[in-house]
């Protein structure tokens, strides 16, 4: 006896009789549990890159949505609140559900939630069929919340409150809900637009659809900045991993230079009793004319596209957390030509992730004529991204606004909506080209003792036993991973998950906990 493994017999214990749901080549193959109690090789399903035909939201009159679009997903009743401002009801701020069923979009009954003139909007979904909006106003520039409640397509308000009964700049706002907490962070600047005035943070817990608003706390008194650095257009997102918020903004415009504007980030942390806590904040770049957008890539490092100061091109900076500390990447252009990154400031850029192919999507608007909206995929390795060429929409979109991109988990798509060479706002299903894994960090279960045809039953050892069959060139005493092709190897690289332990060359402990 060389070695443990001369104890066992091969797949000592731990074999399982499975039925196959689609065919298992061979002995020593990873597979994973379904929830109709069937196994899977594990494997990845290749496809291609698909945008789908316009579908119409319901039309708009004279022309499209005002002052900007709002989207939040509900994971639990997989549907959507779309906030907006109307121009067919004096740009009152409206509300209404958007699901998507085999792939036809529908939208529900418009909800008006303010009869007056609507300025900018946020909204995040707090619950199952609960939604926070964060919105201001023309008739003051104040900020406002509202909760929404969602019964089918139909859509029931709570009473308002005022956020800050001051003036706010009319821009883009920052909200995120941490489910740890139950609570959110809001995150806007003071001031009448081109007036500097100090970005702050608000805490705001929900009970039923009363708003319980947190006192105001000063960006500068959470990360001990310079004030002239704690200005501009904030965005927050909450990472559910760490319940931390990265909160990412640009300073003001500088003298009279209305264009180049430095831009910063920190992380924001709420303890149980409701304080607000800062750290980490690093300067990203000073050549931002205009944030795109703001997006997570999982594994605690973020993704910022914005219109460079260098000729207007798109640029992205890529930042990465570690124990509060925020380390930017190199800026860098991925489209050298002139692009919009504002228009009467509207954004004109939008960024999402689409963690079903680990890919970076991103859209933005050209300056130079038709004007028709572009969109591309990247590849992070590092904090580089290797964006493929821009593709032009068809049918051409000419010069709209309000792109939004947003990632759906159920559909493992990315819905891509904007304004139409109509003025109407189109959605449109956007699959990204790569290798769908059907591994996930829960569902491996085993390995096959030997092939399996379709339906047919065999046996897998599963977690907890040795296998030893159709397993060669193992290093003893080395961990192994199954990859996301189905591949075992040392490679631990995320989505790979632990199997176990090599006991010889030919034989591994599977872990009972992978």
């Amino acid at each position: 006896m060389t070695n443990l493994a001369d104890l066992f017999p091969a797949g000592a214990g731990k074999q399982v009789s499975f039925t196959a749901s689609g065919a298992i080549s061979a002995a020593g193959k990873p597979v994973i549990l379904n929830s109709a109690g069937t196994v899977t090789q594990v494997s990845e399903t290749t496809r291609g890159n698909t945008i789908g035909s316009e579908q119409d939201l319901a039309t708009f009159s004279p022309t499209g949505i005002a002052n900007g679009q709002s989207w939040a997903y509900d994971e639990t009743n997989d549907r959507y609140l779309w906030v907006y401002g109307n121009p067919d009801a004096y740009s009152r701020g409206y509300g209404s559900v958007v699901t998507i069923a085999s792939g036809t979009v529908s939208e529900g009954t418009r909800s008006a939630f303010y009869s007056g003139s609507l300025g900018r909007t946020s909204v995040r979904c707090i619950g199952s069929n609960k939604f926070l909006i964060i919105y201001q106003t023309y008739s003051d520039f104040y900020t406002y919340a509202k909760v929404a409640t969602v019964s089918g397509t139909d859509i029931s308000y709570g009473s308002v409150v005022t956020i800050n009964g001051a003036s706010t700049t009319l821009n883009e706002m920052g909200l995120a809900y941490s489910a740890t907490t139950d609570a959110s962070i809001v995150a806007y600047k003071l001031g009448q637009a081109g007036v500097e005035s100090e970005i702050k943070l608000r805490r705001l817990t929900v009970s039923g659809t009363t708003i319980t608003v947190g006192s105001a706390v000063n960006a500068s008194s959470l990360f001990g900045a310079t004030y002239e650095e704690q200005h501009g257009s904030p965005q927050i997102i909450n990472n559910a991993s760490s319940d931390e918020f990265f909160l990412f903004w640009t300073a003001p415009h500088t003298g009279s230079s209305f264009t180049v504007k430095p831009a910063w980030a920190g992380i924001v942390t709420m303890s149980s009793g409701g304080t607000l806590a800062g750290s980490g904040a690093a300067k990203a770049t000073d050549k931002i004319k205009a944030l795109g957008g703001l997006a997570y890539l999982g594994n605690d490092t973020y993704v910022v596209t914005f219109e460079g100061e260098v000729a207007s091109y798109a640029r992205y900076c890529v930042a990465t957390v570690s124990s509060g500390a925020v380390t930017w990447g190199t800026d860098t252009a991925y489209e050298s030509s002139a692009q919009a990154g504002l228009f009467w400031t509207v954004p004109q850029m939008c960024v999402a992730y689409d963690s079903s192919v680990d890919k970076v999507v991103v859209a933005q608007r050209p300056t130079a004529s038709p004007y028709n909206r572009t969109f591309s995929t990247g590849v992070l390795s590092g904090t580089t991204i290797t964006f493929a060429s821009l593709t032009a929409l068809s049918p051409a979109t000419g010069l709209t606004n309000f792109p939004f991109l947003i990632y759906d988990p159920s559909l493992e798509q990315t819905l891509f909506i904007y304004e139409d060479s109509g003025d109407d706002m189109v959605l449109r299903l956007w699959e990204v080209t790569g290798a769908i894994p059907n591994l996930t960090a829960t569902n491996f279960i085993g390995i096959s003792d030997a092939a399996i045809s379709d339906t047919s039953s065999g046996n897998v050892t599963i977690k907890g036993g040795i296998a030893a069959a159709g397993l060669t060139s193992l290093t003893s005493g080395s961990d192994y991973y199954v990859q996301a092709d189905g591949t075992i190897s040392t490679v631990s690289t995320s989505p790979a998950v632990k199997i176990g332990k090599a006991m010889s060359a030919t034989s591994i402990n599977l872990e009972y906990r992978s």
